[in-house]
């Protein structure tokens, strides 16, 4: 399955819809500048009890999955970026752009950032340089993003069939710390917008 995700409620419906049918992989592709963060762990929370790997796509060129996207890249079974993307500046902000007094701002930023780190740990991506696009609001290209030592993603792709060549016959481990191998060769894309 694939999906061009806009708001909150169609991630966890094309989640739902996807196990339903028994699909090798959900694809989202993303581009968004941030959300909130209650909706991104609520987002989290179902790709992690997916039964169905889900996989964050970065795309196309020029795109960024900033502040909560970059949550959103980090907590995916597979995160891929396009070339020309970006990710990462996920220091909490106020909503509305408001500014949060200090002490505020130093709680709402330790809590993304031990959540950002959990999910790097699991998702066995850079726990480092995660906690750093929270804590130093760093951004990373996808060239960047692929080489750290560990990467903090798995695939740069041009478009979502590249993705699924690259994919095939690849092990995953699930947040839960099963293995799954894709099988994506051939497979059949249902897109959803």
């Amino acid at each position: 399955m694939f999906q061009k995700a806009r708001d909150n409620s169609i991630p966890m419906d094309t989640i739902e819809r996807a196990d339903l049918a028994g699909a090798v992989l959900v694809v989202f592709t993303l581009r968004t500048p941030g959300g909130l963060l209650e909706s991104t762990r609520a987002i989290v929370s179902s790709m992690i009890a997916s039964k169905v790997p889900v996989a964050i796509f970065v795309s196309p060129s020029g795109a960024r999955a900033a502040s909560a996207g970059f949550i959103l890249t980090i907590a995916a079974d597979v995160a891929a970026m396009s070339p020309g993307t970006h990710i990462g500046a996920a220091h909490p902000v106020e909503g509305g752009g408001a500014k949060m007094d200090e002490i505020t701002s130093k709680k709402a930023t330790e809590d993304s950032a031990a959540y950002t780190r959990t999910l790097a740990t699991h998702r066995h991506r850079n726990v480092e340089l995660a906690a750093q696009a929270v804590t130093e609001s760093r951004a990373f290209t996808e060239g960047e993003a692929a080489a750290a030592v560990p990467p903090l993603v798995d695939v740069v792709a041009q478009d979502v069939p590249d993705l699924l060549r690259q994919l095939d016959g690849r092990t995953i481990t699930r947040f839960d710390g099963t293995t799954v191998v894709l099988k994506t060769r051939d497979a059949h894309i249902i897109p959803l917008e």
